[in-house]
Parts: structure tokens; C-alpha cells; sequence
């Protein structure tokens, strides 16, 4: 599962589980949020939200929108 982070970093958490009630967290999909030089003043209530993740061929795509700069597209095998 991913999840909103909003202006937070490390940003868009992702979670795992075997059984969709007991998560873990195992990392974040963003270590800072562009552009740069907007993020790095605290943003309340702005930022990334409502993210998606997918599999398909063997990697992991992930989808998120900042309603303000347009929607991202970050991906990993792993």
C-alpha cells in the first residue's frame, strides 16, 4: 500500500502486509518532493495525495498527484 504524505519527507510512505490488517512500514517512495525550492518551506496542507501504486512487468509504478504542479509517475523493481 502507499500512502498520502502531503509535504512530509521522506514522503509516500509504502506498507506491507500478508493479511491486509497487521502493516509494516518498508520505506518511502520520495526522499524530497519537487520542486525543490517550493518543499523546502513547510507547506501545510500541500504536497502529494491520493497516490496509486501498480505492478506490471516486474516493477512497481507508482502514481501521485500534487494538485498544484501535476501528477508524477516514480518506479522501482523492488
Amino acid at each position: 500500500m502507499i500512502a498520502s504524505s502531503f509535504d512530509q519527507v521522506p514522503g509516500l510512505p509504502i506498507l506491507h502486509s500478508k493479511d491486509l490488517v497487521n502493516w509494516k512500514l518498508i520505506g518511502h517512495a520520495l526522499q524530497r518532493q519537487v520542486p525543490l525550492e517550493v518543499f523546502d518551506k513547510v507547506q501545510h496542507g500541500n504536497g502529494v495525495w491520493a497516490p496509486a501504486i501498480r505492478y506490471h512487468k516486474n516493477e512497481f509504478y507508482i502514481y501521485y498527484p500534487d494538485p498544484d504542479f501535476g501528477i508524477y509517475v516514480t518506479k522501482a523493481k523492488k
